[in-house]
């Protein structure tokens, strides 16, 4: 699926002999890919989590992730991204639970200005606050915000109410956002239009957010009992405009084996064109 493009305005600047301080530059629009990604820390091992997913993503920039447990394992993760433990991609990891959110991006793609977490979003006090991060783009210097979320299962009432203040927090933005992670939609693979969880409704509500689709969905995560999409990427603000596709990873029936290695969910790959 692929979003409307709107790549860049380039107005010509002055000449060498004018005063004219109103100058635009002109930008190259930058190819980068995010991957959302709930590694299920607690029942997975990070070496199952590169053999099963990580070593087969190349050239990403961006790891949203779900469920890490502890800054051990986080660590351990950025240098399978990179592929080179010598140099190990950045990272932040949010306070939250025994199941934490975290962040890994490639500095050479991405250089972060600043993290934070929506201390609010987290409704109950007891999951997860949503982790922001502002980044700018080091090809092209464009800065935007990716929040890595991973909304509530069990309890749906708080799980619908964060889908609105997503929803109103993203109004409050003036940068191109993108948020991806783990949000309990349960959209169902065959149906979801008319068969989905009322937090999806709440957070798109008056095209704040748009879902980039993949374009052949497949049930996230693992349990058959539950044939639905849990995994997104979510974009807002100007990002709407961008070129964006998404897919699920390891579509493969053999991914969903029951073992203490790998996790029960699937990983989205976005790929963005960004003015």
């Amino acid at each position: 699926m692929f979003l409307a493009v709107l790549l860049a305005a380039c107005t010509p600047a002055p000449s060498d002999d004018s005063d004219d301080v109103g100058t635009e530059l002109t930008r190259t629009p930058v190819e980068m890919s995010m991957v959302a990604f709930n590694v299920e820390g607690n029942e997975s091992t990070t070496e199952g989590l590169a053999l099963t997913v990580m070593d087969d993503v190349v050239g990403e920039a961006f790891w949203g992730l779900s469920e890490v447990p502890n800054r051990a394992f986080i660590e351990d993760l950025a240098a399978i991204a990179s592929g080179d433990p010598e140099n190990p991609y950045e990272y932040e990891i949010g306070n939250g639970s025994f199941i934490k959110l975290a962040m890994l991006w490639d500095p050479a793609q991405l250089e972060l200005i600043t993290s934070y977490e929506l201390e609010s979003i987290n409704v109950g006090g007891s999951g997860r606050s949503p982790l922001v991060g502002h980044f700018r783009a080091v090809e092209n210097g464009a800065e935007f915000l990716i929040v890595t979320n991973h909304f509530w299962r069990s309890e749906d009432r708080y799980r619908h109410e964060q889908g609105s203040l997503m929803n109103q927090w993203a109004t409050e933005q003036t940068l191109p956002a993108i948020t991806m992670g783990d949000f309990n939609f349960d959209w169902v693979v065959e149906g979801g239009d008319d068969d989905h969880d009322l937090g999806y409704d709440n957070m798109v509500a008056d095209g704040v957010w748009t879902w980039v689709r993949p374009e052949e969905l497949i049930m996230t995560q693992c349990n058959f009992d539950y044939n639905s999409v849990l995994d997104f990427v979510f974009v807002a603000g100007d990002a709407q405009e961008w070129t964006a596709s998404t897919e699920i990873l390891n579509t493969n029936h053999s991914y969903c084996r029951d073992d203490d290695e790998r996790s029960d969910h699937r990983a989205v790959r976005a790929d963005f064109v960004i003015p």
